[in-house]
């Protein structure tokens, strides 16, 4: 059976928590999936994870982990970094050793991939594996940088004063939205539940409306690259031949993506695959399928768009066990502390 518990992970100007998904029955050496939740690095929170990814998770005996983090604008890049480098580290060693940590397979979700992106940019080991949904791995793309109108109208600063202005906070989000994840959503064989009903939602603070906003207003404005930049690395440096061996071991990354996304373009995707390669870089593309279009679906739910997902999961599983076969076969295969550069 599934079971959920919470544990503070770090305390950076405030405690964050991590909610772990595991049975009794987890091996001592099961992976981790360390999952980050979307809302642009301004919104939602650690308990907004798509039912299919604790379901993935359940029938192959991987553990999941879903961190809070510091939201921007409070916060910036290093924050960010430290957060994440902190949360993987607390992955890596949750329940053993620091000499015989276990491995993680790095997962985002929207802004919650871009997380994922700095872990990749900056730490080390390398993931297992990777696992993007509808992503954004880098804000050096002209989408973020031309003014983009994502809502109906401008957004202009007395709209989003409170959220801009607030204290350093980790994501929120009212019971009754849809992409929060209940237990009760699942029955004790991990198949969707007929049964469950949503929670009726609680009224909202006027920041955390605020908040709502936010990501629209920021690339309107063209803040992103202002607020993480300096440790955005996008991915132009990997057409460089002096970057050949990084590339070489980048690790294999999974894709889902829309093809009518207006959050986040799948063009985003696709030029982190142009500069990576078809070898590192696999999409798996929903077609007629908006931003985050699989956010309260079910692994068995049916449509050509779990179709995608249901394919993207097979090939992370095939990815994962050809891996964990080489681990064995190389024991010692670069584990090392995850380090902040």
């Amino acid at each position: 059976m599934l079971k959920k518990s919470i544990q503070v992970y770090a305390t950076h100007t405030l405690p964050l928590e991590c909610d772990i998904y595991a049975t009794d029955a987890a091996s001592d050496d099961a992976p981790v999936v360390l999952f980050f939740h979307a809302g642009g690095l301004v919104g939602w929170n650690r308990q907004c994870i798509p039912p299919w990814l604790v379901q993935v998770c359940y029938r192959h005996g991987w553990i999941l982990m879903s961190p809070s983090y510091r939201l921007l604008p409070q916060s910036r890049g290093p924050e960010l970094l430290r957060d994440a480098a902190t949360a993987y580290d607390f992955a890596r060693t949750w329940g053993r050793t620091k000499n015989m940590p276990r491995d993680v397979i790095l997962c985002g979700a929207s802004g919650g991939f871009f997380l994922v992106a700095l872990i990749l940019h900056h730490c080390l080991p390398s993931p297992l594996a990777v696992l993007s949904i509808s992503g954004i791995n880098t804000f050096r793309h002209p989408f973020f940088n031309s003014s983009t109108l994502l809502a109906q109208e401008p957004i202009h600063n007395e709209m989003v004063s409170r959220a801009l202005d607030g204290p350093v906070v980790a994501g929120t989000k009212k019971a009754g939205f849809v992409g929060i994840f209940h237990l009760d959503k699942l029955t004790t064989f991990g198949s969707k539940s007929v049964d469950y009903v949503y929670p009726v939602g609680i009224e909202e603070s006027a920041e955390a409306t605020q908040r709502g906003l936010l990501y629209e207003y920021l690339i309107y404005k063209n803040q992103y690259l202002n607020l993480v930049g300096d440790l955005d690395r996008g991915y132009e440096w990997a057409k460089e031949p002096g970057y050949s061996s990084k590339v070489k071991d980048w690790p294999v990354s999974i894709v889902i993506h829309g093809d009518a996304d207006r959050g986040v373009p799948l063009d985003v995707s696709e030029q982190m695959r142009a500069c990576l390669g078809q070898d590192k870089i696999f999409i798996f593309v929903a077609k007629g399928q908006d931003h985050l279009f699989e956010l309260d679906r079910f692994i068995e739910d049916r449509g050509p768009e779990m179709d995608t997902v249901r394919s993207a999961v097979a090939y992370l599983v095939d990815t994962v066990a050809a891996k964990k076969r080489s681990a064995s076969c190389h024991p010692s295969g670069g584990r090392v502390e995850a380090e902040v550069d």
